[in-house]
């Protein structure tokens, strides 16, 4: 018997076979042209030489039907009379004599001969050429077939052919409406053809693929479900022996598996496995159509291995996948499938075990599919897809940026390639958003990340619920949103991140292999969410959900690192808030199995390394074990070695080496160690793509060292630098309590930029940069409400604008959460768009050219006007007073304090908030509380004494008039000291010798700004305050009652007759809209400090369980005709120490509102205390109850009432030490 071609064969050699056989045939036994060994000639003719155009083979083919036709029994060779008919038309006019008799008859008919030989023409033209032209020819000559045989009897074929070129001419264009006509006439043709005929199986078989075809395309399941049931048809009409019945089971495994790929259903995903593992099994190793099978069952191996990540799933689609590469030809278009099935399973090979030859081999694959595919633009989309994937995964395997730049740009054609409707159009865009998520990692440009936001946006926008990929795409978009959470502090993001991927883990199956993908992710999320909130159930959450995720996660995958880095991050959070060292050991281990288990030159070593860095320092902090710190120092060098000079990561590996360096240097005070920190902290400033925090803590580092160094002049430069980049850490674009967060994380930036001015001799520089880094916030709402009087002066039309913008700006800048939608996010983007552009309008006036700028000197110093600022700066270098008065000739003038040291401080701040804090256990307060005159006689000496010495203020004055005013503007940790009630009070001598405490010096006020208080001087004159509003809650819900405050209340009325008291219940809207009326506010009520998030400070209204009265509710208030708000409760000016420079609290929130003066507490306060203090100041305010409430007099009023407590409580300050005053 003669060899029998495979498809890797010549087609002229099978081409020759075939007729050799035909013409060997004898006349006597027609029947030996339907052995299988002919049928196999036949079919690698028609995928090869038929294939290419080759009008041999037409003229072959055509007479093999023809024979078989002859030698089957009546009505069973319909099909082949047929095909016979349409391979050797075009034979009719060139030599009708080499054609059988009753076929040339058959096919002189007149007008359908010649339609179908030139729409078959077409067909072979656009099979040799290529060209749509042809295929487009062919559909519209087989469309007039169909209309001209509406009785024929071959009308079923008609349709059927009708249906092929149609199908052909969708699968190059997308074209849907194409494929909707190929349905109808496939559907035809099948309805045509009686059940049981030798074609319905064909024509069934047909009609199933192209509803699969546009169930792909459209989303739609009744087509899949059709198209299932159509397949499952074809195959049982089909006999075991049927040469077709292998691509029948293929056909319907290949549906089974596009309605998987929607829906997620596991059982129709485990069918189409097995039906095409017997489409394989039942096609031999010669059938031509075997390769088709093949791909079949490679491409949903491929999709089983996803969705079970089974070890040995994977393996056999390597193999399979192989083997349906190797069964085409070099030159098959049909190749291209193959090709991009085997590169996705190489990559995720190479994802289990990290081989990079099997990631080479998958990135050479994918490129081959490209470049061989001439199909769809889908089709083409998925293969560009495919092979980005391979690049991303060598660029983050290799650090190629060659393999990033080809990945970003082949996965933008991939998504430019798709249609907008198309259902898989969700995994372009995440493949998409993905790959620009690495670019941005590498560059740190927020555009880029914003786009991969938008991606993923969309991806999960057209993707439905129950579609299996839509878990990894949440996912997806949850990472790529806490990316930008960590870039900007904004905790709505990260909650829309926590939404996105609990949504992700609830939708994912439990055996799903990338499950352990979410529970790392989401607990990663939760961790960011402890961190910036301090909720502790999140933190929990984190570890557990950590732990669990890399317990699912094989321990051979090459992205194990990232999951082990994750949950080390969170149990090293755990260790941070529990101070517990098992969870650090654990964190170590953690960190060291990541960095083991990546190669070195792989892109994410350094990361690894950093952080085990990190973690060993950290645990060298605690134990003392120096082995630790010089591992951490390798690891730290190690780290910046293999980081690029200009990536942004490599500003913080710099920073954190610089810091474990520096831990070195305090244990051995060796210079050389010291110059090494000091240039490392300068190097990681000069990253320009670091993220500019970190660049503004390693220029604060730097300084701070340098001043160790004694290098004052770098220090002071270092300072400059960080200030100057103040502005980029906190933007405007920011919502305010994002911004709010982030400014938190500057605490000790404003001491350390003074201590370096002040070390360099420049002591206003020290005042201009102390107003530069501290109430940013403040600020920002100043200049929002700011006197237009000179801007209406110089330029009346730009001052109308900006009245009306910094009104909406101002509305934006204290938009509350529940109020916050998309829609605003955009609006602020615009405003403050025209908010820049305005202002440079503005300054290019030219009386007008520093409007708005940060104050220099000259103006700063006019808030002295009513009495000198004091700056209290404590650091670890040198402590100074910076006295700031309205001498033009020399307003500011540093005052060393060299007994006053930072851990002295610490200590008496520390005995100040146990004596203070009603949780301290009573034995422990009631020590402090006896020990508090100490503290206080304390700061006399090494702070307030030598202050007012050098103001020359040294004795007692005995009228109101001759007192003078200090306003005291504690920095930092400062903020925390009582300064005002500071002094020797115990032992104060009766006779005349001057008094050593503050009270009986000066009256003492507080400013969080010198700004703050030019901008209420600027406000209109003071004049008497006709309405008091009066708001006394006693009894508010799930609170002590409060019984001084009825009698406080009814104090005051005797006082001031006109006060208008809230009516009971005193509700946070009532009083928000009553406060406007009232240039004088009494509260008489419970106040909280909120140390987790202090905006969240509140006011204990009778509603104060759903609608508390915050700090952030006051703040948004623009008071124009407030001058006194008294805040007889408990801890108003408490605050976190983070958010200590930045006032935020609610005594700086009722001053900002735009009280001029503000009286508040700096702890609890006894309720009958508080009482006694508010008649005695209201007693000043309205000398005895003859006037209105002056408020010009409120700190001289309050300093009498305190002064009053103090003479009768003296060694008990704890009593009356709380009540301050701020403003003027």
């Amino acid at each position: 018997m003669a060899h029998t071609p495979t498809a890797g064969n010549s087609g002229d050699a099978a081409l020759e076979e075939l007729r050799a056989a035909l013409n060997g045939i004898p006349r006597d036994d027609p029947g030996q042209v339907l052995q299988d060994r002919v049928g196999h000639l036949a079919k690698v003719v028609a995928l090869t030489a038929l294939r290419d155009g080759d009008p041999r083979a037409d003229h072959v083919l055509g007479w093999w039907h023809w024979m078989r036709y002859e030698a089957l029994p009546a009505g069973a060779g319909d099909v082949d009379f047929r095909y016979a008919a349409g391979f050797l038309h075009p034979f009719l006019e060139r030599a009708p004599g080499l054609l059988p008799i009753e076929l040339v008859r058959h096919l002189d008919r007149p007008v359908l001969p010649d339609l179908l030989r030139r729409a078959f023409e077409g067909l072979v033209d656009h099979r040799r050429t290529g060209e749509p032209e042809a295929l487009g020819r062919a559909v519209v000559l087989f469309r007039r077939v169909v209309l001209a045989s509406d009785d024929h009897p071959d009308r079923g074929f008609h349709l059927f052919s009708l249906g092929t070129a149609l199908r052909t001419w969708f699968e190059h264009s997308d074209d849907l409406a194409l494929l909707d006509e190929a349905v109808v006439a496939c559907r035809e043709a099948a309805a045509a053809t009686p059940a049981g005929a030798a074609v319905d199986g064909i024509y069934l078989a047909q009609l199933g693929d192209v509803l699969r075809l546009r169930f792909e395309r459209t989303g739609e399941l009744a087509d899949a479900d059709e198209s299932i049931r159509l397949h499952r048809r074809a195959v049982s009409a089909t006999p075991p022996e049927n040469p077709y019945r292998g691509v029948f089971l293929g056909a319907l495994g290949g549906a089974l598996q596009s309605r998987f790929e929607q829906t997620g259903e596991r059982e129709v995903l485990e069918e189409a496995v097995e039906v095409c593992r017997r489409a394989v099994r039942d096609s031999p190793a010669d059938d031509p159509f075997r390769a088709g099978c093949l791909t079949g069952l490679g491409d949903v191996l491929r999709a089983y291995y996803d969705h079970t990540g089974k070890r040995e799933v994977l393996e056999e689609a390597v193999d399979v996948c192989r083997q349906a590469v190797d069964a085409r030809s070099l030159d098959d278009a049909e190749r291209a499938v193959p090709l991009a099935n085997l590169g996705i399973v190489l990559r995720a090979e190479f994802t289990m075990t990290g081989e990079l030859s099997v990631l080479d081999e998958a990135v050479d694959v994918g490129r081959r599919a490209v470049a061989s595919t001439d199909a769809a633009p889908s089709v083409r989309g998925r293969h560009l897809s495919s092979l980005g994937g391979a690049l991303r995964a060598r660029f983050e395997r290799t650090g190629d940026h060659a393999a990033l730049a080809e990945a970003i740009e082949v996965e933008r054609r991939a998504v430019e390639a798709v249609p907008a409707d198309h259902p898989q159009r969700g995994l372009f865009h995440s493949n998409l958003g993905e790959i620009l998520r690495v670019e941005f990692e590498q560059t740190g440009e927020a555009p880029l990340l914003d786009e991969a936001i938008h991606h993923l946006r969309q991806a999960v926008e057209v993707t439905a619920g129950g579609h299996p990929l839509r878990p990894l795409f949440l996912s997806n978009l949850g990472g790529l949103l806490q990316i930008r959470f960590h870039r900007t502090d904004e905790l709505l993001l990260l909650d829309e991140a926590i939404r996105h991927l609990r949504a992700a883990l609830e939708a994912a199956p439990a055996d799903h292999p990338r499950r352990g993908d979410h529970l790392c992710a989401l607990g990663v999320a939760l961790g960011s969410k402890f961190e910036r909130t301090g909720d502790p159930a999140a933190l929990d959450e984190a570890v557990d959900l950590g732990r669990r995720g890399v317990a699912a996660i094989p321990v051979e995958h090459v992205d194990r690192d990232t999951h082990l880095l994750n949950v080390a991050d969170v149990v090293m959070t755990k260790f941070r808030q529990t101070g517990d060292l098992r969870f650090l050991d654990e964190a170590v281990e953690h960190f060291r199995l990541a960095a083991d288990t990546t190669p070195g030159d792989h892109v994410r070593h350094g990361m690894h390394l950093l952080n085990l860095s990190i973690a060993l320092s950290t645990r060298f902090r605690m134990t003392k074990l120096f082995g630790d710190l010089d591992e951490a120092i390798r690891l730290g060098e190690r780290s910046v070695a293999v980081t690029p000079a200009a990536h942004p990561s490599r500003c913080g590996r710099l920073s954190n080496l610089g810091s474990v360096v520096l831990e070195l240097f305090e244990r051995t005070a060796d210079r050389r160690v010291l110059d090494r920190a000091r240039q490392c902290f300068t190097d990681a400033w000069a990253v320009e793509a670091g993220p500019v925090h970190l660049r503004v803590d390693a220029a604060q580092r730097a300084a701070e060292a340098d001043l160790t160094a004694g290098d004052v002049a770098h220090a002071f430069t270092m300072a400059e630098r960080a200030v100057e980049l103040l502005g980029l850490v906190a933007p405007r674009r920011l919502r305010r309590p994002d911004r709010q967060h982030r400014i938190a994380d500057l605490a000790g930036l404003p001491a350390t930029v003074a201590a370096a001015a002040l070390a360099a001799g420049k002591a206003d520089r020290a005042v201009e940069l102390l107003e530069q880094t501290r109430g940013l916030l403040i600020t920002d709402t100043l200049d929002t409400r700011g006197d237009l009087g000179t801007l209406r002066h110089h330029a009346p039309a730009l001052a109308a604008e900006f009245g009306a913008l910094r009104d909406t700006l101002d509305v934006l800048d204290h938009a509350t959460a529940e109020s916050d939608t998309p829609a605003p996010g955009h609006a602020r983007e615009q405003v403050l768009a025209d908010w820049d552009r305005l202002l440079a309008g503005i300054r290019a006036v030219p009386a007008l050219s520093e409007f708005l700028l940060p104050p220099g000197i000259d103006r700063l110093r006019h808030a002295a006007a009513g009495g000198p600022v004091v700056y209290l700066v404590i650091h670890s270098h040198a402590c100074h007073a910076v006295v700031l008065t309205d001498d033009a000739r020399q307003p500011v003038r540093a005052l060393p304090l060299p007994t006053l040291t930072k851990a002295d401080a610490y200590h008496h701040i520390d005995l100040v908030r146990t004596a203070t804090n009603p949780l301290v256990p009573a034995r422990t307060r009631v020590e402090a509380v006896r020990r508090l005159p100490v503290t206080l006689a304390w700061m006399w000496d090494a702070i307030t004494g030598p202050v007012l010495d050098h103001l020359g203020h040294r004795m007692t004055p005995h009228d109101d008039p001759d007192w003078p005013r200090v306003h005291w503007c504690p920095v930092g940790i400062a903020t925390f000291l009582p300064l005002h009630a500071a002094g020797h009070h115990v032992d104060r001598s009766t006779d005349d010798s001057p008094h050593r405490t503050v009270l009986d010096r000066v009256v003492s006020s507080y400013t969080p700004t010198a700004r703050s208080l030019l901008h209420n001087a600027a406000k209109s004159p003071l004049r008497e305050a006709d309405s008091t509003l009066v708001v006394a809650v006693p009894d508010a819900p799930d609170t002590s009652r409060l019984p001084g405050v009825v009698e406080e209340v009814e104090r005051l009325r005797d006082l001031v007759p006109t006060a208008a008291v809230m009516p009971t219940p005193s509700t946070r809207d009532a009083v928000l809209a009553a406060l406007p009326h009232h240039p004088v506010a009494h509260f008489a009520c419970h106040g909280v400090a909120d140390w987790v998030d202090p905006a969240a400070s509140r006011l204990i209204l009778h509603d104060h369980v759903t609608a508390p009265l915050t700090v952030a509710d006051i703040t948004a208030l623009n008071l124009g005709n407030a001058r006194l708000a008294y805040l007889s409760a408990c801890s108003t000016t408490d605050t976190n120490p983070r958010h200590a420079d930045e006032a935020t609290h609610l005594t700086a929130a009722f001053h900002l509102a735009g009280y001029r003066a503000v009286i508040g507490t700096l702890w609890p306060v006894d309720d009958t205390t508080a009482t006694a203090i508010a008649h005695h100041t209201y007693l000043h305010l309205t000398d005895r109850g003859t006037t209105p409430p002056q408020s010009d007099r409120a700190a001289i009023a309050l300093h009498h009432a305190v002064r009053h407590h103090r003479d009768s409580y003296p060694h008990k300050p704890v009593l009356w030490a709380s009540h301050i005053h701020t403003g003027h």
